[in-house]
């Protein structure tokens, strides 16, 4: 998918946003994840290493601690 720095801007001031970025994912890289945050300055963002693309399933523990 492919989205606007400017929508991502709008997003993340309107919008609560959690990014969760995973070291070990082979379908979104990393480095994509911690951009989108530099864009979207207001964004929670939990990095996980070694976790794969299914870092809600794999970590859910770890984000629902942190998420409240």
């Amino acid at each position: 998918h492919y989205v606007t720095n400017a929508n991502l801007e709008f997003i993340g001031e309107h919008i609560p946003t959690l990014l969760l970025a995973a070291t070990g994912d082979f379908m979104v890289r990393c480095e994509n994840t911690h951009a989108m945050k530099q864009v979207m300055k207001t964004a929670q963002f939990i990095s996980f290493d070694g976790s794969g693309h299914m870092v809600n399933k794999s970590e859910c523990k770890s984000i629902e601690l942190t998420s409240h």
